[in-house]
């Protein structure tokens, strides 16, 4: 059977931070915790960990300003950028060492050591490290299960392993709730079109076609100038020119 990760990711690339443009923050430059973990943009992220460095410098660290600096690392890491992985491993463990129960800190650790693996060499320290992401992805998940950030960060990472590590379950899962009971939660137009778009396409992997025809239209409507709307738009074509001979869209 035909894992549903192998299905939803985009073919001839890495599968980004969710947002395909970033969000932006505040007239200062600050960002929620949301807006950065939704930023992909290499200049705001670089922006991100000088900021936060240099409020390391002045103060002792804390766990929030370490955890802001993993997550921008993170992003970072996501195109390759030679050693971006492992800064974002280092930040986002002291960040856990700090506060044990901050579940974002965890889940993104957990991604950090699964693209730690990706640049190993060492197959044995590959396969020790995906096993240790995942499982911290997945703790993090069950002890913040209503945490947008941490679904948010299992669902892209799981997107972005290879399919034979059978992640699909958890794409799904991570999507059904941030579309249905944690979407109130999403302020944010474009991350909320993406998000409602990789449902789509997991509804139409399924052969739910009106469901994914729903969803690809409401991406469209949530950020209508959007790449996801543009998408959703392409879809909705596609699936509509492959009607049953009933006229029915299933």
């Amino acid at each position: 059977m035909t894992d549903i990760a192998s299905v939803l990711v985009d073919k001839d690339s890495i599968p980004s931070p969710i947002g395909a443009t970033g969000l932006g923050g505040s007239d200062n430059g600050s960002k929620t915790l949301l807006e950065l973990v939704s930023c992909q943009n290499p200049v705001a992220l670089h922006q991100e960990i000088s900021r936060q460095q240099s409020l390391l410098s002045q103060q002792r660290a804390k766990a929030e300003n370490l955890k802001r600096l993993g997550i921008a690392w993170h992003n970072i890491a996501v195109t390759e950028t030679a050693g971006a992985a492992k800064h974002a491993q280092g930040w986002l463990q002291q960040a856990s060492r700090a506060a044990p129960s901050d579940y974002e800190a965890m889940a993104f650790l957990g991604s950090a050591n699964t693209m730690v693996a990706r640049d190993a060499w060492n197959p044995a320290t590959k396969a020790r490290l995906v096993n240790r992401g995942v499982q911290l992805l997945d703790r993090a998940v069950r002890m913040a299960p209503n945490n947008v950030s941490v679904r948010i960060a299992r669902m892209m990472n799981s997107l972005a392993l290879p399919a034979f590590l059978g992640r699909g379950a958890k794409v799904r899962e991570d999507l059904l709730q941030l579309n249905g009971p944690l979407a109130e939660q999403i302020p944010h137009p474009v991350l909320a079109a993406e998000l409602s778009f990789r449902l789509g396409e997991l509804m139409q992997h399924e052969g739910r076609t009106k469901r994914a025809l729903d969803l690809f239209q409401q991406a469209r409507a949530q950020a209508p100038d959007s790449h996801w709307a543009q998408r959703a738009a392409h879809n909705c074509r596609s699936l509509t020119e492959h009607k049953d001979a009933t006229g029915r869209i299933g």
